[in-house]
């Protein structure tokens, strides 16, 4: 009964974007392949709106998602146990993370290029690499994150199942215990 009740409360726009896991009024997406760098939220009222504001090609991009959920893309999410990995890569050099059709390491902030393919300044060989495709989920298609910031959303994740427990007791010990190299693009 409480999930017919929730469905009837979010505008319809949740469901048609969200498909079978409506987006929630307020949570962030992008729009694979259309407006690079912007983010879209549905207000409570059901409109939609944009950071930065009106975004050129905004309503476009949202009639292309309305017709092809598909190409929509929730903000990044990581957990617990993403915390050894992501710390490892930190430590190994790597700083930025990327998923086109590859999931990518970067040492540099990427950019999405208009063929919807990331792409970075600077030397390849050793500057990037692949990852494999399932690692980290929550990073879906078209999005970019900063390890750092990966490393926040996995600690207030953790943090929320632990709320006696300060993250600093619990951290350390799988931090620790994880090690993975880089193996850089030939």
């Amino acid at each position: 009964m409480e999930d017919n009740k929730t469905k009837n409360t979010l505008p319809r726009i949740c469901h048609l974007l969200g498909g079978s896991a409506p987006l929630e009024v307020g949570e962030k997406f992008s729009v694979y392949g259309h407006c690079p760098g912007a983010k879209f939220w549905i207000t409570p009222n059901g409109q939609f709106a944009t950071d930065p504001p009106q975004y050129p090609g905004s309503s476009y991009a949202i009639l292309a998602a309305i017709n092809n959920p598909g190409i929509v893309s929730r903000q990044p999410f990581f957990g617990e146990v993403d915390i050894p990995v992501l710390n490892a890569l930190y430590e190994a050099g790597a700083r930025y993370l990327a998923r086109a059709k590859h999931l990518r390491w970067y040492v540099r902030e990427p950019y999405l290029r208009n063929d919807n393919k990331f792409d970075m300044d600077g030397d390849w060989t050793t500057s990037s690499g692949k990852l494999p495709y399932d690692l980290f989920p929550g990073l879906t298609r078209g999005n970019k994150i900063s390890i750092e910031e990966a490393l926040e959303i996995a600690y207030n994740d953790a943090k929320s199942d632990r709320e006696d427990v300060p993250w600093t007791e619990w951290a350390s010990d799988s931090e620790k215990s994880s090690q993975i190299t880089l193996s850089a693009r030939a």
